[in-house]
């Protein structure tokens, strides 16, 4: 029991291939997105040499092997927008043409030609 809890103390010395890519997923978990070069220069996570001796690769250069980022196309772009755009629309409170009508109406009513 003292070495379980001793352990989410210690730093890893050995960083295995699961080891390794567990952590970049606790991080991605943990603050939405990519590690950055400098994330790699905290405690805890990997640091540049593991990459460099495990892989012959930076950790930039190992994230983009491993974990592609998508790009949407412009035409997704403009998909998910309109989709947003029609949601807010349609939660938006709508008025009837009558109402439109009354409205003008009484507002011609009141106006007075000189």
């Amino acid at each position: 029991r003292v070495l379980e809890e001793l352990s989410g103390e210690l730093p890893i010395i050995h960083w295995s291939d699961a080891t390794l890519r567990d952590t970049v997923d606790q991080f991605i978990a943990g603050t939405g997105r990519m590690p950055t070069a400098t994330d790699f220069k905290k405690p805890r996570m990997p640091p540049y040499r593991v990459f460099m001796c495990n892989y012959g690769l930076t950790p930039t250069e190992w994230l983009q092997a491993n974990y592609p980022e998508h790009y949407p196309s412009q035409q997704e772009m403009i998909d998910q927008y309109t989709n947003i755009l029609t949601k807010n629309q349609n939660a938006m409170p709508q008025k009837s043409q009558s109402q439109s009508i009354t409205i003008t109406i009484s507002a011609t009513k009141n106006t007075k030609l000189k």
